[in-house]
Protein backbone atom coordinates (compact mmCIF):
# COMPACT_ATOMS: atom_id res chain seq x y z
CA UNK A 1 0.00 0.00 0.00
CA UNK A 2 1.00 3.72 -0.91
CA UNK A 3 -0.98 5.18 2.31
CA UNK A 4 -0.85 5.10 6.00
CA UNK A 5 -1.46 7.11 8.55
CA UNK A 6 0.96 8.21 11.80
CA UNK A 7 0.64 8.28 14.93
CA UNK A 8 -1.04 11.59 15.05
CA UNK A 9 -3.71 10.39 12.99
CA UNK A 10 -2.56 12.42 9.49
CA UNK A 11 -2.83 10.76 6.27
CA UNK A 12 0.85 9.93 4.58
CA UNK A 13 1.21 9.34 1.23
CA UNK A 14 4.89 7.31 0.17
CA UNK A 15 6.61 8.00 -2.87
CA UNK A 16 10.18 8.37 -4.25
CA UNK A 17 10.02 11.83 -5.01
CA UNK A 18 11.56 12.47 -1.41
CA UNK A 19 14.90 10.93 -0.88
CA UNK A 20 15.49 6.75 0.25
CA UNK A 21 17.52 9.33 3.14
CA UNK A 22 14.10 11.09 4.00
CA UNK A 23 12.18 8.13 4.63
CA UNK A 24 14.53 6.13 6.41
CA UNK A 25 14.65 8.80 8.60
CA UNK A 26 11.02 8.85 8.89
CA UNK A 27 11.19 4.95 9.72
CA UNK A 28 12.82 5.89 12.71
CA UNK A 29 10.94 8.76 14.03
CA UNK A 30 7.06 7.55 13.29
CA UNK A 31 5.13 4.98 13.93
CA UNK A 32 2.77 4.19 10.95
CA UNK A 33 -0.70 2.17 10.95
CA UNK A 34 -3.01 0.66 8.35
CA UNK A 35 -6.12 2.77 7.64
CA UNK A 36 -7.83 -0.61 7.29
CA UNK A 37 -6.90 -2.84 10.11
CA UNK A 38 -5.40 0.26 12.25
CA UNK A 39 -2.06 -2.32 12.69
CA UNK A 40 1.20 -0.93 12.34
CA UNK A 41 2.92 -1.06 8.96
CA UNK A 42 6.43 -0.63 7.88
CA UNK A 43 8.18 1.59 5.34
CA UNK A 44 9.68 -1.08 2.58
CA UNK A 45 12.47 0.69 0.60
CA UNK A 46 13.60 -1.92 -1.14
CA UNK A 47 15.33 -2.02 -5.14
CA UNK A 48 13.13 -4.19 -6.64
CA UNK A 49 9.76 -2.71 -6.29
CA UNK A 50 8.21 0.21 -5.52
CA UNK A 51 8.68 1.71 -2.05
CA UNK A 52 5.50 0.70 -0.20
CA UNK A 53 4.09 0.00 3.03
CA UNK A 54 3.61 -3.02 4.40
CA UNK A 55 2.71 -5.13 7.67
CA UNK A 56 4.80 -6.73 9.69
CA UNK A 57 3.29 -9.92 9.59
CA UNK A 58 1.08 -11.82 6.91
CA UNK A 59 -2.71 -10.29 7.85
CA UNK A 60 -6.23 -11.03 6.18
CA UNK A 61 -7.02 -6.98 5.96
CA UNK A 62 -8.52 -5.93 3.14
CA UNK A 63 -6.96 -3.10 2.39
CA UNK A 64 -3.23 -5.07 2.12
CA UNK A 65 -1.98 -4.68 -1.16
CA UNK A 66 1.59 -6.52 -0.58
CA UNK A 67 0.90 -9.40 -3.32
CA UNK A 68 -0.06 -6.94 -6.39
CA UNK A 69 1.96 -7.71 -9.20
CA UNK A 70 4.70 -4.88 -10.75
CA UNK A 71 2.54 -4.47 -13.31
CA UNK A 72 -0.24 -3.67 -11.64
CA UNK A 73 1.30 -1.43 -9.19
CA UNK A 74 2.90 0.28 -12.64
CA UNK A 75 -0.42 0.65 -14.19
CA UNK A 76 -2.00 2.33 -10.98
CA UNK A 77 0.69 4.73 -10.64
CA UNK A 78 0.39 5.86 -14.10
CA UNK A 79 -3.19 6.23 -14.25
CA UNK A 80 -2.96 8.27 -11.28
CA UNK A 81 -1.17 10.85 -12.88
CA UNK A 82 -3.22 10.62 -16.02
CA UNK A 83 -6.16 11.44 -13.85
CA UNK A 84 -3.98 14.29 -11.83
CA UNK A 85 -3.39 16.30 -14.33
CA UNK A 86 -6.70 17.00 -14.72
CA UNK A 87 -8.28 16.96 -11.54
CA UNK A 88 -6.13 17.97 -8.46
CA UNK A 89 -8.57 16.44 -5.83
CA UNK A 90 -7.13 12.77 -7.09
CA UNK A 91 -5.49 10.39 -4.62
CA UNK A 92 -3.77 6.92 -4.70
CA UNK A 93 -5.30 3.93 -2.73
CA UNK A 94 -7.94 6.47 -0.63
CA UNK A 95 -9.42 4.89 1.88
CA UNK A 96 -13.06 4.74 2.45
CA UNK A 97 -13.87 3.87 6.07
CA UNK A 98 -17.84 3.64 5.84
CA UNK A 99 -17.34 0.78 3.72
CA UNK A 100 -13.55 -0.22 4.02
CA UNK A 101 -12.83 -0.36 1.00
CA UNK A 102 -9.63 1.41 -0.65
CA UNK A 103 -10.05 1.85 -4.57
CA UNK A 104 -7.15 2.33 -6.82
CA UNK A 105 -7.97 5.83 -7.67
CA UNK A 106 -10.48 8.21 -6.10
CA UNK A 107 -11.68 11.44 -7.83
CA UNK A 108 -13.59 14.51 -6.15
CA UNK A 109 -14.46 16.49 -8.81
CA UNK A 110 -16.93 18.98 -7.65
CA UNK A 111 -19.70 16.78 -6.59
CA UNK A 112 -18.79 13.76 -8.09
CA UNK A 113 -16.86 11.19 -6.92
CA UNK A 114 -15.21 8.91 -8.85
CA UNK A 115 -13.60 5.32 -8.12
CA UNK A 116 -11.07 4.43 -10.42
CA UNK A 117 -10.29 0.33 -9.88
CA UNK A 118 -7.79 -0.82 -12.06
CA UNK A 119 -8.38 -4.82 -12.00
CA UNK A 120 -5.43 -7.18 -13.62
CA UNK A 121 -6.69 -10.54 -11.66
CA UNK A 122 -9.99 -12.20 -11.79
CA UNK A 123 -12.58 -11.83 -9.08
CA UNK A 124 -15.28 -13.35 -8.72
CA UNK A 125 -18.75 -11.72 -10.12
CA UNK A 126 -20.43 -11.62 -6.87
CA UNK A 127 -17.07 -10.05 -5.20
CA UNK A 128 -17.44 -7.45 -8.29
CA UNK A 129 -21.21 -6.86 -7.82
CA UNK A 130 -20.98 -6.09 -3.78
CA UNK A 131 -18.13 -3.81 -4.41
CA UNK A 132 -20.14 -1.74 -7.12
CA UNK A 133 -22.83 -1.81 -4.55
CA UNK A 134 -21.17 -0.25 -1.81
CA UNK A 135 -19.82 2.38 -3.89
CA UNK A 136 -23.00 3.52 -5.40
CA UNK A 137 -24.18 3.50 -1.47
CA UNK A 138 -21.69 6.48 -0.64
CA UNK A 139 -22.59 8.18 -4.18
CA UNK A 140 -19.40 7.16 -5.77
CA UNK A 141 -19.63 6.29 -9.47
CA UNK A 142 -17.21 3.02 -10.13
CA UNK A 143 -15.31 2.67 -13.01
CA UNK A 144 -13.24 -0.59 -13.90
CA UNK A 145 -9.69 -0.18 -16.26
CA UNK A 146 -9.06 -3.96 -16.94
CA UNK A 147 -5.27 -4.82 -17.35
CA UNK A 148 -4.39 -5.70 -20.50
CA UNK A 149 -3.94 -8.97 -21.02
CA UNK A 150 -7.17 -9.86 -19.75
CA UNK A 151 -8.44 -8.53 -23.33
CA UNK A 152 -9.40 -12.21 -25.56
CA UNK A 153 -9.79 -11.61 -28.99
CA UNK A 154 -11.44 -15.00 -30.63
CA UNK A 155 -12.11 -13.41 -34.26
CA UNK A 156 -11.52 -9.62 -35.71
CA UNK A 157 -14.65 -8.49 -33.53
CA UNK A 158 -15.26 -11.38 -30.99
CA UNK A 159 -13.97 -11.35 -27.50
CA UNK A 160 -13.84 -13.94 -24.41
CA UNK A 161 -15.06 -11.94 -21.31
CA UNK A 162 -14.76 -13.90 -18.08
CA UNK A 163 -17.85 -13.45 -16.06
CA UNK A 164 -16.88 -10.91 -13.72
CA UNK A 165 -16.10 -8.62 -16.71
CA UNK A 166 -19.35 -8.26 -17.76
CA UNK A 167 -19.80 -6.06 -14.38
CA UNK A 168 -17.17 -4.32 -15.38
CA UNK A 169 -19.17 -2.79 -18.20
CA UNK A 170 -19.31 1.06 -17.80
CA UNK A 171 -22.24 2.67 -19.03
CA UNK A 172 -22.98 5.99 -20.64
CA UNK A 173 -26.30 7.41 -22.65
CA UNK A 174 -27.23 3.38 -22.61
CA UNK A 175 -24.24 2.49 -24.21
CA UNK A 176 -21.70 -0.18 -22.81
CA UNK A 177 -17.79 0.22 -22.90
CA UNK A 178 -15.32 -1.83 -21.50
CA UNK A 179 -11.38 -0.55 -20.63
CA UNK A 180 -8.53 -2.01 -20.70
CA UNK A 181 -5.17 -0.68 -20.34
CA UNK A 182 -1.48 -1.93 -20.91
CA UNK A 183 0.99 0.27 -18.77
CA UNK A 184 3.91 -1.25 -20.40
CA UNK A 185 2.90 0.84 -23.76
CA UNK A 186 1.19 3.28 -22.65
CA UNK A 187 -1.83 2.69 -24.33
CA UNK A 188 -5.61 2.06 -23.78
CA UNK A 189 -7.89 -0.07 -25.48
CA UNK A 190 -11.77 0.54 -25.75
CA UNK A 191 -14.57 -2.38 -26.14
CA UNK A 192 -18.30 -0.59 -27.43
CA UNK A 193 -21.10 -1.60 -29.03
CA UNK A 194 -21.16 -5.15 -26.71
CA UNK A 195 -23.44 -7.53 -27.84
CA UNK A 196 -23.28 -11.26 -26.39
CA UNK A 197 -23.53 -14.03 -28.79
CA UNK A 198 -23.27 -17.36 -27.00
CA UNK A 199 -22.07 -17.99 -23.30
CA UNK A 200 -19.14 -15.84 -23.06
CA UNK A 201 -18.55 -14.81 -26.30
CA UNK A 202 -19.29 -11.14 -27.20
CA UNK A 203 -18.88 -9.17 -30.36
CA UNK A 204 -17.81 -5.79 -30.22
CA UNK A 205 -15.90 -3.07 -31.57
CA UNK A 206 -12.29 -2.31 -30.56
CA UNK A 207 -10.48 1.16 -30.78
CA UNK A 208 -6.89 1.69 -29.00
CA UNK A 209 -5.49 4.76 -27.98
CA UNK A 210 -2.24 6.07 -26.49
CA UNK A 211 -2.32 7.52 -23.08
CA UNK A 212 -0.73 10.84 -23.61
CA UNK A 213 -3.87 10.83 -26.74
CA UNK A 214 -6.45 10.17 -23.85
CA UNK A 215 -8.23 12.80 -21.88
CA UNK A 216 -10.35 11.83 -19.03
CA UNK A 217 -13.48 13.72 -20.01
CA UNK A 218 -12.85 11.23 -23.02
CA UNK A 219 -12.57 8.11 -20.74
CA UNK A 220 -15.98 9.32 -18.42
CA UNK A 221 -17.79 10.92 -21.83
CA UNK A 222 -16.78 8.12 -24.46
CA UNK A 223 -17.72 9.47 -27.98
CA UNK A 224 -20.61 7.23 -29.75
CA UNK A 225 -19.57 4.54 -31.90
CA UNK A 226 -21.86 2.76 -34.89
CA UNK A 227 -22.38 -0.37 -34.69
CA UNK A 228 -23.01 -0.80 -38.55
CA UNK A 229 -19.17 -1.55 -39.00
CA UNK A 230 -20.07 -5.10 -36.79
CA UNK A 231 -22.86 -5.92 -39.60
CA UNK A 232 -20.76 -7.88 -41.67
CA UNK A 233 -19.48 -9.68 -38.89
CA UNK A 234 -22.36 -10.38 -37.31
CA UNK A 235 -23.54 -12.00 -41.12
CA UNK A 236 -20.53 -14.46 -40.50
CA UNK A 237 -21.02 -15.34 -37.02
CA UNK A 238 -25.21 -16.10 -37.78
CA UNK A 239 -24.06 -18.29 -41.15
CA UNK A 240 -22.23 -20.25 -38.91
CA UNK A 241 -24.42 -20.66 -35.53
CA UNK A 242 -27.46 -21.68 -37.89
CA UNK A 243 -25.34 -24.68 -38.48
CA UNK A 244 -23.63 -24.58 -34.75
CA UNK A 245 -26.74 -24.42 -32.58
CA UNK A 246 -28.89 -27.29 -34.35
CA UNK A 247 -25.68 -30.11 -33.40
CA UNK A 248 -25.40 -28.37 -29.61
CA UNK A 249 -29.38 -28.04 -28.95
CA UNK A 250 -30.94 -30.87 -31.29
CA UNK A 251 -33.78 -30.16 -29.32
CA UNK A 252 -34.33 -27.37 -31.58
CA UNK A 253 -34.68 -30.10 -34.59
CA UNK A 254 -38.45 -30.45 -33.94
CA UNK A 255 -39.69 -27.28 -33.71
CA UNK A 256 -38.28 -26.19 -37.02
CA UNK A 257 -39.18 -29.99 -38.70
CA UNK A 258 -42.86 -29.15 -37.47
CA UNK A 259 -42.50 -25.79 -39.66
CA UNK A 260 -41.23 -27.68 -42.21
CA UNK A 261 -38.01 -25.52 -42.28
CA UNK A 262 -34.76 -26.88 -43.08
CA UNK A 263 -33.08 -24.20 -41.27
CA UNK A 264 -33.24 -21.35 -37.94
CA UNK A 265 -35.32 -18.94 -39.47
CA UNK A 266 -33.83 -15.53 -39.64
CA UNK A 267 -36.40 -14.31 -36.80
CA UNK A 268 -34.16 -16.21 -34.90
CA UNK A 269 -31.35 -15.77 -33.09
CA UNK A 270 -30.29 -12.39 -32.53
CA UNK A 271 -28.44 -10.82 -29.84
CA UNK A 272 -30.11 -7.97 -27.94
CA UNK A 273 -28.85 -5.38 -25.39
CA UNK A 274 -30.35 -7.55 -22.29
CA UNK A 275 -28.78 -10.53 -23.75
CA UNK A 276 -25.57 -9.65 -22.09
CA UNK A 277 -26.95 -10.99 -18.75
CA UNK A 278 -28.98 -14.07 -20.00
CA UNK A 279 -26.67 -17.24 -20.46
CA UNK A 280 -29.09 -18.92 -23.10
CA UNK A 281 -28.77 -18.85 -26.17
CA UNK A 282 -30.84 -16.26 -28.13
CA UNK A 283 -31.38 -19.01 -30.61
CA UNK A 284 -32.89 -21.10 -27.96
CA UNK A 285 -35.09 -18.30 -26.36
CA UNK A 286 -36.17 -17.01 -28.94
CA UNK A 287 -37.07 -20.16 -30.79
CA UNK A 288 -39.26 -20.89 -27.86
CA UNK A 289 -40.50 -17.30 -28.46
CA UNK A 290 -41.39 -17.90 -31.64
CA UNK A 291 -43.07 -21.28 -31.83
CA UNK A 292 -44.52 -21.62 -28.38
CA UNK A 293 -46.02 -17.95 -28.09
CA UNK A 294 -46.57 -16.09 -31.34
CA UNK A 295 -46.47 -18.41 -33.60
CA UNK A 296 -50.14 -20.00 -31.40
CA UNK A 297 -51.53 -16.19 -32.30
CA UNK A 298 -53.94 -16.62 -35.10
CA UNK A 299 -52.51 -13.63 -38.01
CA UNK A 300 -54.17 -10.22 -37.79
CA UNK A 301 -55.18 -11.21 -33.81
CA UNK A 302 -54.57 -9.03 -30.97
CA UNK A 303 -52.65 -9.86 -28.48
CA UNK A 304 -51.48 -8.05 -25.20
CA UNK A 305 -47.78 -7.46 -24.01
CA UNK A 306 -49.29 -8.88 -20.69
CA UNK A 307 -49.94 -12.38 -22.20
CA UNK A 308 -46.81 -12.96 -23.83
CA UNK A 309 -44.85 -11.02 -20.78
CA UNK A 310 -46.56 -14.05 -18.56
CA UNK A 311 -46.04 -16.79 -21.48
CA UNK A 312 -42.15 -16.01 -21.76
CA UNK A 313 -41.85 -15.67 -17.65
CA UNK A 314 -43.65 -19.31 -17.54
CA UNK A 315 -41.16 -20.56 -20.16
CA UNK A 316 -37.89 -19.42 -18.51
CA UNK A 317 -39.47 -21.11 -15.43
CA UNK A 318 -39.89 -24.09 -16.91
CA UNK A 319 -36.43 -24.67 -18.46
CA UNK A 320 -34.39 -22.76 -15.86
CA UNK A 321 -32.64 -20.47 -18.39
CA UNK A 322 -29.43 -19.06 -16.66
CA UNK A 323 -29.09 -15.59 -15.83
CA UNK A 324 -25.35 -13.99 -14.56
CA UNK A 325 -24.78 -13.34 -11.21
CA UNK A 326 -27.50 -11.66 -9.06
CA UNK A 327 -30.04 -10.85 -12.20
CA UNK A 328 -33.70 -11.82 -11.63
CA UNK A 329 -36.23 -12.93 -14.17
CA UNK A 330 -38.49 -10.33 -13.08
CA UNK A 331 -35.72 -7.75 -14.04
CA UNK A 332 -34.58 -9.16 -17.37
CA UNK A 333 -37.71 -11.60 -18.72
CA UNK A 334 -39.75 -7.97 -19.47
CA UNK A 335 -36.71 -6.43 -21.26
CA UNK A 336 -36.31 -9.32 -23.26
CA UNK A 337 -40.10 -9.14 -23.97
CA UNK A 338 -39.99 -5.61 -24.92
CA UNK A 339 -36.28 -5.37 -26.84
CA UNK A 340 -37.46 -8.76 -28.90
CA UNK A 341 -40.99 -7.46 -30.15
CA UNK A 342 -39.80 -4.34 -30.90
CA UNK A 343 -37.33 -5.71 -33.17
CA UNK A 344 -39.79 -8.15 -34.56
CA UNK A 345 -41.94 -5.45 -35.43
CA UNK A 346 -38.79 -3.72 -37.22
CA UNK A 347 -38.44 -6.85 -39.13
CA UNK A 348 -42.29 -6.12 -40.01
CA UNK A 349 -43.49 -9.77 -38.45
CA UNK A 350 -45.43 -8.00 -36.04
CA UNK A 351 -47.23 -4.58 -35.86
CA UNK A 352 -48.69 -2.48 -32.53
CA UNK A 353 -52.20 -2.03 -32.00
CA UNK A 354 -54.11 1.36 -33.45
CA UNK A 355 -55.90 1.00 -30.37
CA UNK A 356 -52.58 0.56 -27.41
CA UNK A 357 -49.38 0.14 -27.67
CA UNK A 358 -49.59 -2.89 -25.96
CA UNK A 359 -51.28 -4.33 -27.79
CA UNK A 360 -50.23 -6.12 -30.95
CA UNK A 361 -50.90 -8.81 -33.77
CA UNK A 362 -48.75 -11.07 -35.86
CA UNK A 363 -48.22 -10.12 -39.68
CA UNK A 364 -47.41 -13.02 -41.15
CA UNK A 365 -45.87 -16.71 -40.56
CA UNK A 366 -42.13 -17.62 -38.91
CA UNK A 367 -41.79 -19.71 -41.86
CA UNK A 368 -41.92 -16.63 -44.88
CA UNK A 369 -39.08 -14.49 -45.10
CA UNK A 370 -40.14 -11.05 -46.67
CA UNK A 371 -36.38 -9.64 -46.15
CA UNK A 372 -32.74 -10.24 -47.13
CA UNK A 373 -30.43 -11.37 -43.72
CA UNK A 374 -28.58 -8.19 -45.15
CA UNK A 375 -31.14 -6.05 -44.57
CA UNK A 376 -32.09 -7.49 -41.13
CA UNK A 377 -28.77 -7.00 -39.59
CA UNK A 378 -29.04 -3.43 -40.54
CA UNK A 379 -32.74 -3.11 -38.89
CA UNK A 380 -31.41 -4.67 -35.81
CA UNK A 381 -27.93 -2.40 -35.48
CA UNK A 382 -30.43 0.92 -36.26
CA UNK A 383 -33.28 -1.18 -33.43
CA UNK A 384 -30.62 -1.32 -30.77
CA UNK A 385 -29.19 1.94 -31.29
CA UNK A 386 -32.81 2.63 -29.31
CA UNK A 387 -32.60 -0.02 -26.72
CA UNK A 388 -31.25 0.59 -23.11
CA UNK A 389 -29.29 -2.84 -21.56
CA UNK A 390 -28.25 -1.87 -18.02
CA UNK A 391 -29.35 -3.76 -15.51
CA UNK A 392 -28.59 -2.95 -12.03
Amino acid sequence: MYTAKNQNDAQVHIHNSQSKQYWLKKRREETFFCQSCKQEVVVRLGKKRRWHFAHRKLTACKGSSTNESLLHQQGKELLHAFFLHTFPKTSLEHYLPQTKQRPDIHIQAGNTSIAIEYQCSAISAEDMISRNDAYRSLNIVPVWVLGAQRLKRKRAAQFLLHEFEFYAIYLYNHRRYLYYFDPLCNLFCFLSNLFSLHGNVVLASCDYIKLNQLTPQRLFSPPWRSAISLNDEYVRYRKKAATQMMLQYPFLLPYYQQMRLDRIPPLIGWSLPVQLYVTAPPHVWQTFFVFDILEQFPLHKPFSYTTINQRLTALVQRFQWGLRAQCTYSSVVPKLVTQYMDLLISFRYLEKSAVSSLVYKRVYSAKETIESETVLVQKWSEVNKKQEAYLS
